[in-house]
């Protein structure tokens, strides 16, 4: 997981004021988060302009984006359920990975499309 980013462009939806990410920010106790479905990014708690200024929580949500590219939809979904009971929310390695990331360069999602 670790290292990699985005070879082909992609288009990344990002879907503002998601119920989903309102219902994560209550379990994880925030008043923001962030859910990633393939190539949709559900955000709560800020609106598109201010969750792609924040570089560092933009590039964590990507590197999920990449994870799905990586394993496709259903291993990705199944393998992050199995390590969030294995192992919890924190210590899960997409989670790990995915914060691995967040101090990266802008330029490595150069290829990233937003709608």
């Amino acid at each position: 997981m670790s290292g990699q980013h985005f070879s082909k462009p992609i288009t990344i939806f990002i879907k503002q004021k998601s119920v989903l990410a309102y219902i994560a920010s209550k379990c994880l106790h925030t008043n923001k988060a962030a859910i990633v479905l393939g190539s949709y990014i559900f955000i709560y708690g800020c609106n598109k302009e201010q969750f792609i200024a924040n570089t560092k929580w933009f590039n964590h949500e990507l590197q999920h984006v990449h994870q799905y590219q990586q394993l496709g939809f259903v291993i990705f979904i199944s393998k992050y359920i199995y390590y969030s009971f294995k192992y919890g929310y924190y210590l899960n390695p997409f989670e790990v990975d995915a914060r691995n990331h967040e101090l990266k360069r802008a330029n490595i999602f150069a290829n990233v499309r937003i709608k």
